[in-house]
């Protein structure tokens, strides 16, 4: 007896979307070094505190806020070649505090940097539809957060090093359901997943994959299957078939995959 987890964008292994825009923040963003070419006015100044100015640095990157001691400090705003702009706190040359990052193609994440790196709470959207909200640590989705896909598909739940790992919950927009343990992306672990036709599986996934002792609930209660699976089938364990209200009306023993034997039916609540 076999059943199939549904796939799709959410599906129970990692979804196409596992790798984090955010991962290049600390790239696109990074200590404006290079020395600077010229100010607003085209001169060289000495430092002055908490100065506002505008200047331009021989990578291309353009900054104009305030700074410290000639180095950016306090607000302002990056202008990189590429046309990604920073707008936000800055200290010692670098994102830090709250900011938001505007790709050239519309990308957007917004909240907390630090030397540099996204890092702190923050949301990211991408023109895909893809949203993140959360946590996060150089640039990286880790710790508790939200993503959501373009079709409606939602995690919630633990992140480490931009995968999923954990616990957390997923959410299907066809209404199936998992919610347990994660690890580096894939559900493996304890866990429970409901489909939308009301079928429930409590147990050990791998990979994925029904694997382990479990349990699977079918048809409202009417089909049965405890024991272990392997591959999303029932290996060892028993089969049962209820006629409701719960009266057992065939049991099946099964072993390494096979059909053994019939069990003596149970008996019903009215019965005891």
């Amino acid at each position: 007896m076999s059943i199939t987890p549904v796939q799709g964008s959410g599906s129970l292994a990692p979804s196409s979307y596992t790798q984090s825009p955010s991962q290049d923040l600390a790239r696109r963003v990074s200590n404006v070094s290079g020395g600077i070419v010229s100010n607003r006015n085209g001169s060289l100044r000495s430092p002055i505190l908490n100065s506002i100015r505008r200047v331009t640095y021989s990578n291309g990157t353009v900054y104009e806020g305030t700074f410290l001691n000639d180095v950016p400090s306090g607000s302002g705003m990056f202008r990189h070649p590429e046309g990604h702009v920073y707008i936000g706190n800055c200290s010692n040359g670098m994102p830090s505090g709250k900011g938001k990052l505007t790709w050239l193609n519309g990308n957007v994440y917004e909240g907390d940097w630090l030397n540099g790196s996204v890092t702190g709470q923050g949301k990211y959207i991408s023109v895909s539809g893809h949203s993140y909200e959360g946590s996060f640590l150089d640039g990286m989705k880790s710790g508790k957060g939200k993503l959501t896909w373009p079709n409606g598909d939602v995690y919630e739940g633990d992140w480490s090093n931009d995968v999923r790992s954990g616990k957390g919950k997923l959410t299907w927009l066809s209404g199936n359901v998992y919610e347990g343990d994660w690890l580096n992306g894939f559900v493996t672990g304890q866990g429970k997943y409901t489909y939308a036709n009301g079928d429930v599986y409590e147990g050990n996934f791998s990979n994925g994959i029904l694997s382990g002792e479990g349990k699977l609930t079918q048809e409202n209660g009417a089909i049965v299957a405890e024991g272990i699976f392997v591959d999303n089938a029932l290996y060892t364990g028993t089969l049962a078939y209820f006629d409701p209200p719960y009266q057992c009306v065939r049991e099946e023993l099964w072993e390494d995959g096979l059909f053994v034997k019939e069990i003596s039916p149970g008996v019903s609540d009215d019965e005891t």
